[in-house]
Order: structure tokens, then sequence, then C-alpha cells
């Protein structure tokens, strides 16, 4: 069984499933910060732990930023801080209404670069994974918990894969006991593949496997990262398409982009070193965070890749923990493609590029 789940609707998903937990729920995200949104769903992981189910969180220890503001990289208006101080008082609320109920909420992962660096730099060395895992089904995908991570365009995959199930119960584990490993791939029962990168700098079985999958494209190839391909992965795509590879890409529009200086840069970057490839498009109405490539579809050979890995480069570079599913399964690329066309943004709402020399126009 799989049911791909939109992040709109992926709040609700995660209560109506924790209403009905017995034995466990677990929960492993980089990004989270609490509001108001999440009341009820807080108030349910409560009653699960009052009525004896094995409650615990993850929260990788980026978001302290968000639940204290510790971070100096944070120099914004008095009027942004401000909010960011009332964000922050709201989430250590529910943060701290969740211990209170004996919830095992723990902050992993613990900067292991020097102090002052990050404050500067928080995001280097992250565990990146989101995992959950509710009684015997979980979820896979790039969803954080936050208000804005459920408005961004991205997705989770829940299924009741057993062998999936395990794999990120060990994985949820690993991180919470701060256990160290190199990466490793773990073939599934029904074909798929999952990838784990351990977070060590220069290394990444998810980005080679991604890199070698769009080497070995015949047909065709979509491009969904809230980064533009940089370096090697964008040298493979304007390979494969000089020789007849349809290679589409999505992100959005710079005006959406939460820190413009870092867009720019990419942006900038991008267009230096993209020559060739025209099919690359912009949402301009909501942020992009999904992760995900999808090749050859509709031939025998159709494959995805998907997760919390952005295929970035400086992921790979700032040794990021990150997870992600190679599958083969018609029933959900088939899923994978249909969400696609339904964020797939209207003439009106998408922008296309052309080279670095023409104009942005609609399409």
């Amino acid at each position: 069984m799989y049911e791909l789940i939109p992040s709109e609707k992926y709040l609700d998903d995660l209560l109506s499933f924790s209403k009905k937990a017995k034995e466990r729920i677990y929960i492993q995200a980089m990004h989270v910060v609490f509001n108001d949104k999440f009341s009820e769903f807080i108030n349910e992981l409560i009653s699960a732990k009052k009525r004896g189910v094995d409650v615990r969180l993850n929260i990788d220890d980026y978001s302290k930023v968000y639940n204290n503001l510790g971070h100096r990289y944070l120099h914004i208006s008095k009027n942004k801080l401000y909010k960011c101080q009332k964000d922050a008082s709201r989430s250590r609320f529910y943060i701290d209404k969740l211990l209170r109920a004996g919830v095992d909420v723990l902050f992993i992962n613990e900067y292991k670069y020097n102090k002052k660096l990050a404050e500067y730099i928080p995001f280097l060395g992250r565990n990146h994974m989101k995992i959950t895992v509710i009684d015997d089904i979980s979820y896979i995908g790039g969803i954080n918990l936050s208000s804005k991570s459920l408005n961004y365009i991205d997705f989770m995959l829940r299924t009741n894969d057993k062998s999936l199930l395990d794999a990120l119960i060990d994985l949820f584990f690993k991180s919470r006991n701060n256990i160290n490993f190199n990466d490793y791939k773990i073939n599934l029962e029904g074909g798929d593949t999952l990838l784990v990168d351990s977070g060590k700098t220069y290394k990444s079985i998810i980005y080679d496997t991604v890199l070698k999958e769009i080497y070995n494209s015949k047909d065709s190839i979509l491009y969904i990262s809230q980064f533009l391909p940089d370096f090697k992965i964008l040298k493979a795509l304007k390979f494969v398409q000089s020789r007849g590879v349809d290679v589409n890409i999505i992100t959005h529009a710079s005006h959406v982009s939460e820190k413009k200086y870092r867009t720019f840069v990419e942006h900038s970057m991008f267009n230096f070193s993209n020559l060739n490839i025209r099919n690359v498009y912009f949402s301009k109405d909501r942020y992009v965070h999904a992760k995900m490539v999808i090749i050859d579809k509709g031939k025998e050979s159709e494959r995805a890749i998907f997760g919390s890995h952005n295929f970035s480069t400086f992921g790979v570079l700032f040794g990021t923990k990150e997870i992600s599913l190679l599958t083969r399964n018609k029933q959900v690329i088939d899923m994978l493609y249909l969400w696609y066309n339904s964020i797939k943004p209207e003439d009106n709402k998408l922008v296309k590029y052309a080279t670095p020399a023409q104009s942005s126009k609609h399409i």
C-alpha cells in the first residue's frame, strides 16, 4: 500500500493515524517550529502517550535557533525579529507541553564543529532526514514540522512496506543515539532501494546514484528541487540533453525565496554554467521544497528518486545526513507524476527560463 500525501494534507494525515496509534509514534525532522496550527496534533501526541503509546520526537539541533534565536546569522529587521521571538516563544510552549506530559523530545546531532562557526553557518553537518513511523506505517519525503513547511510544494509517501519501516526505525534510533556509520543502501522487499548518507563531508551515495541514473537516462528527466542543479549534476543534465533526452527542471522563483541572497547566487551560478538546458520553470506563487527526479517516465526503464536530499553539491560538502528512495515501482512513479501534474503551475503562475541572454517569459 502506498499513498502520496501532499504538504497541505500531511498534518491531517499524521493526526488521523496518531489517533489510532497503539504501539509507537516516532517523528524526526530538521526544522521544527510549532504554532497553534499544531495544537490538536500536540494534544493527540500527549493523549497517545497517556494510553501507553511510545511517543518520541527527534529534532535536529539546527531547530534551536528557531526556538530560542541563538544563532547570529539572524541579522534581521526589528519587526521581523519581534515576529521570530513570538514564534519561538509559542514553539517552546508546545515543546514544553510535550515534555511535561512525558513525551520523549530529544534535540539530536549537536553541532560538531567550532561553536563560533555554528553561530554563522548552522546548516553544516545537519541531520536532514525526515522520518515518521506510526505503528506499522512509515512516511518518507521532504516535509519538516512547521506551518511554513506545510505550505511548501512538497510531499511524503506513506507506506506499510515492512522492510522500509524496519530500516527507518533503525535510522531513527541511530540518530537518537548519535551512532556513526558509513553511507549505505538497503534493498527493500518490493525491489526499491533505500539510500542513506552518513553525513561525511565530500561523500554521498544519494548524489552519486542520482548522477549515475541521469547519465543512464534514455528518454526524459523531470527534476524538481528547491535548488537549481549545479556542477556535476548540471553537467550531466546538459550532456544527456545533447543526446536527445527531454530535460525539465522545476524550482521556485526568486521572489518567493526566503533567503534571496542565496537564491541570487544560485541562479547566477546556474545562468553562468547553463548553455543549453531550455526547459527550466520557476513557480511564482509557492516555494518548491520537494526533491524528486523521475527518469524515463512511461518507458520500461522508468525510475524515480525522492526523499530528503536536495541533489545539491553543497549538501555533500556540508556533510548532511540524508535519506532517499530509489524506486522502479510503477504505482509509486505514477503517483509522483500525478502529484507533479497537480502542482505544476498554470500558465500565469509559471515562468519559463530561456537563456541568460533572453528575458523570462510566460508559457
